[in-house]
């Protein structure tokens, strides 16, 4: 299979030295979009090259995101849940500084200046690239509101205040009766970040020095996990040169999708021999910023590490230098040194705690230096997990990267193919690598790429090579890689000399096939469509609701029937098709697949988590009492309360405070102790399948 380069496409009325060429790989096109100047103008060309595939790739979909999270089904909560994104979102972005306020303008203006009709406006603009970050500010205030009389449940009153001041429009005593109801207030603030919504993020990262790899070239790779489906229908190569506003800057290349201003802040390498790779966190103790413009949101940061870093010492001083809204981590690996660090933000606190992790290095998404961890305190715990299944799953995925790194050290197998297939694997960290589809897995259940950055330590020759993932099957990491050779001083790419396209050989196409039918599922319930296709732009109603866990159903349950044709007996999709069953009353269908699994406990060949267990008693009692079998409920529920309990004492000392999750299980337990069939379930929850 080979990689076909078409010829450039180039602007006549471009504000910079900018080329667009396809490249079409196994029959899927990507760009690669090569460009010389200043970040302004770079990004009003990149807003005029890729116009159309900015209006028909992932924007949509994030703009669809922001309307269903402000969606509460309530004029009241809608109308709070808008002031308040409102404000956070202009507050993010009047505190950035002036060259990145200004590229994101000049963004939108190469778009308006090439669409005839364009769907978006220079508001939507703004609210589509600071998103990311005013994400994380919404799931930090939505913890903080959760929060029994702690001072920042003052503080985030005050703000909710200051933001209906001012976007007052109507209703003034009905907004002002919510607002005074601090528990109505919380609930309407959670749905600006659900746990549902925010288990997403589940990038995983490894690298290694090029004293550890086959062929003597550093090693950067990543996934990137975030629920927007959109993403690879445009994928892209930038290569950027910045240098025209500092001569010591350094040339990048980065992977991306149209309209990503900040290219290099997903997974990219610069001329230097540096590598880069973000990873997202929670917090409950951030910052909205001020306009001192002095702040940045966190994938611009790491673009301007690779624009502006030769060295990890200048990646910090960089990161020191700066404001933060929230809180990340960035993995910076530099190929000359053989070296790397790990750079974990936090805004509300501005710190930036390094850790030099040597010769190689694993990264998930929770905190692990030095002051930086969780507490699963309220009062302590500025950083947390949402649920304790993410708790679980991050920790799982660095364990399955070290056992992989352990076992390719040994036998020299450390290098691109060995990336590709860790990325794409189905083992479960927490359970000795058991293979499951999704939930503690290195491959999400909305991958979306991967790439692998290989720097040359030898920077005379700089042999560098850049691969990603092209999108052409989802979960991303289950599709094609291609690899390119990077020219520096040319500014140019060709395809890998020896074999420029690859895959994992780690995963069946039966498997395959199963694992696309879960992603489906996820989609049809993530992002809701109207009749006619496009997004809904709000939470739908009852009637849609429904429709949407049975077509989900169906193609969770064809998921299984393929597993089991390819003899696998998958937990993640009998768990997954039992608990969509009982969320439509298909009770006798959900109590086959509870069966199932309570069947399996104990029996080695399919190893269960004592929290799937606990899990699979509690809510196996929830469909009893439904069915009527009161007496079998309560056995169950006896048995998932124990269960319970010794997951928090197998995790959680004495003297420490178990994760708040396993409050929130506790309370199911005592709902159902109440009231039976009446009892309400949390929304099931695809990502870490709990």
């Amino acid at each position: 299979m080979s990689i076909s380069i078409g010829d450039p496409i180039r602007l006549d009325h471009g504000r910079a030295d900018s080329e667009l060429r396809w490249a079409t790989i196994a029959g899927k096109k990507v760009f690669i979009l090569r460009q010389k100047g200043s970040f302004a103008d770079i990004s009003y060309d990149h807003g005029c090259l890729l116009a159309n595939e900015i209006e028909g790739g992932v924007f949509p979909e994030i703009i669809d995101t922001i309307q269903t999270g402000t969606d509460v089904s309530s004029d009241v909560g809608d109308w709070i849940l808008s002031a308040v994104y409102r404000r956070m979102s202009d507050d993010v972005f009047d505190a950035c500084s002036g060259e990145f306020r200004a590229a994101v303008k000049a963004l939108g203006d190469g778009m308006f200046d090439t669409l005839d009709n364009p769907n978006f406006t220079p508001e939507n603009v703004r609210d589509a690239l600071v998103a990311i970050d005013v994400g994380n500010l919404g799931e930090g205030l939505s913890r903080r509101m959760a929060k029994p009389l702690a001072p920042e449940v003052s503080e985030t009153i005050f703000y909710v205040l200051g933001a209906a001041r001012r976007f007052r429009r109507h209703q003034p005593d009905r907004v002002g009766d919510a607002l005074g109801d601090k528990t109505a207030l919380g609930h309407t603030m959670q749905r600006l970040s659900s746990p549902a919504r925010r288990v997403g993020f589940g990038c995983t990262a490894t690298g290694a020095a090029p004293a550890l790899t086959q062929d003597g070239l550093g090693l950067h790779a990543r996934t990137f996990d975030g629920a927007f489906f959109s993403w690879n229908r445009f994928p892209g190569l930038f290569l950027i040169d910045e240098r025209e506003t500092n001569a010591s800057w350094h040339r990048y290349a980065a992977i991306g999708t149209a309209g990503l201003i900040y290219s290099g802040g997903i997974s990219g390498m610069n001329d230097a021999g540096i590598a880069a790779s973000i990873h997202q966190m929670s917090t409950a103790r951030y910052d909205t910023g001020r306009p001192s413009r002095g702040y940045a949101v966190a994938p611009y940061l790491q673009q301007r590490i690779l624009r502006e870093a030769g060295s990890l010492d200048e990646a910090e001083d960089l990161l020191r230098s700066a404001k933060h809204f929230a809180s990340w981590t960035i993995v910076v690996s530099d190929a000359k040194a053989g070296t790397s660090a790990r750079f974990e933000i936090n805004g509300g606190t501005q710190k930036v705690a390094r850790m030099d992790l040597g010769d190689h290095f694993e990264q998930s998404n929770h905190f692990i230096a030095p002051g930086m961890a969780e507490q699963n305190d309220w009062f302590e715990d500025v950083h947390f997990t949402p649920t304790f299944g993410k708790w679980l799953e991050t920790r799982a995925r660095i364990s399955t990267v070290k056992t992989a790194f352990a076992k390719g050290r040994n036998a020299d197998r450390i290098g691109t193919d060995w990336a590709i297939d860790l990325m794409a694997s189905h083992g479960d960290g927490a359970l000795d690598g058991a293979p499951r589809s999704f939930g503690r897995t290195i491959c999400k259940a909305y991958g979306l790429m991967g790439s692998v950055a290989r720097a040359d330590p030898d920077r005379s020759l700089a042999g560098d090579q850049l691969w990603m993932s092209i999108g052409d099957r989802l979960p991303g990491p289950h599709g094609t890689f291609a690899g390119f050779a990077i020219d520096w001083e040319a500014l140019s790419v060709a395809p890998v000399a020896d074999r420029p396209v690859r895959h994992a050989d780690t995963v069946s196409n039966e498997t395959s096939s199963a694992l696309a039918d879960y992603v489906a599922a996820f989609e049809a319930t993530a992002r809701p469509r109207n009749p006619a296709g496009g997004y809904l732009g709000r939470d739908p109603d009852a009637a849609e609701e429904r429709a949407l866990l049975e077509k989900a159903l169906v193609l969770v349950d064809g998921a299984a029937r393929k597993a089991e044709d390819a003899g696998e007996t998958d937990v993640a999709l009998r768990y997954a098709r039992a608990r969509l069953s009982h969320a439509l009353g298909k009770f006798d269908d959900a109590a086959r697949d509870w069966d199932f699994l309570r069947g399996l406990s104990g029996r080695p060949s399919f190893p269960l988590h004592p929290f799937e267990v606990a899990l699979i008693q509690i809510l196996s009692a929830a469909t009893d009492f439904c069915r009527g079998n009161e007496v079998e409920a309560a056995d169950d529920l006896a048995d998932g309360k124990a269960s319970l309990d010794a997951v928090r004492k197998m995790y959680f000392p004495p003297g420490t405070r178990p994760h708040a999750d396993l409050d929130t299980w506790q309370t199911v337990i005592e709902a159902l102790e109440d009231k039976g069939a009446a009892a309400d379930l949390p929304e099931f929850e695809f990502v870490t399948v709990e």
